[in-house]
């Protein structure tokens, strides 16, 4: 099962993966640097490698303290591919996250290869004003000029994603809708569907008990209650 999350840039894909990480108890295994494939470039990108719980892995660069920077554009292009080739077949659960570039749709060869790994689309439906927004106040806290960038772009990106939505099941990808206030949990029931098995804190005990960066909630002598869950039931 892999997974690439897709959107324009200020959509929410590095936030969503990076509290995925923060969940699931991650540890950094492996960075290996990629050459560009290309003889006419020089160059290439190193690759980030994290193992989560149920052995899922993440592709990207990500600081979990904090909400900024990262991210997985690095998976892009014809390095992309070769990164994704490398880890793909040896993987049972890989998720990373790309941003749309430009209008262009893949071309005849990648979406071949990317139905025989079985690649699942999961495209965030940010609205376009929201991605704008998003742009300018990261921008902001960088101490950027926020409306320094090109807003055409991201309109651009916004067209692609729906041209994906659309194009992507005709093309034999499979593409799922994550709808932006509820990508996480849409994400979780996803990640299971295909046989995923989360055995962090967060996912077997009671949400009540568990806050927003995974660590399980304890009582005031610092102990963490023993409760989990069977079915649809929570029991001591």
């Amino acid at each position: 099962m892999i997974i690439q999350i897709r959107a324009p840039g200020g959509a929410g894909k590095s936030s969503l993966v990076r509290q995925l990480l923060r969940e699931h108890n991650p540890q950094v295994v492996e960075e290996q640097f990629f050459p560009d494939p290309r003889p006419h470039k020089t160059g290439g990108k190193t690759a980030v490698l994290w193992r989560c719980d149920g052995d899922l892995h993440v592709l990207g660069k990500y600081d979990l303290a904090s909400w900024e920077g990262g991210g997985g554009d690095f998976v892009s292009g014809p390095i992309g591919r070769g990164i994704i080739r490398h880890y793909a077949p040896r993987l049972p659960h890989l998720i990373w996250e790309s941003k749309f570039g430009s209008t262009e749709f893949p071309k005849d060869e990648a979406l071949d290869e990317w139905k025989s790994f079985g690649i699942i689309w999961g495209v965030l439906d940010t609205p376009y004003d929201e991605c704008i927004r998003q742009t300018r106040e990261r921008r902001a806290r960088r101490g950027e000029d926020p409306g320094d960038f090109d807003q055409q772009r991201v309109a651009r990106d916004r067209t692609t994603i729906d041209g994906y939505r659309v194009r992507g099941p005709q093309w034999g990808m499979r593409v799922e809708t994550l709808n932006h206030d509820h990508a996480y949990e849409q994400l979780h029931d996803l990640l299971r569907s295909c046989g995923w098995q989360c055995t962090s804190d967060s996912c077997t005990l009671p949400k009540d008990l568990v806050d927003l960066t995974g660590k399980v909630i304890v009582d005031e002598d610092g102990v963490a209650p023993t409760y989990r869950v069977v079915g649809d039931e929570t029991v001591d």
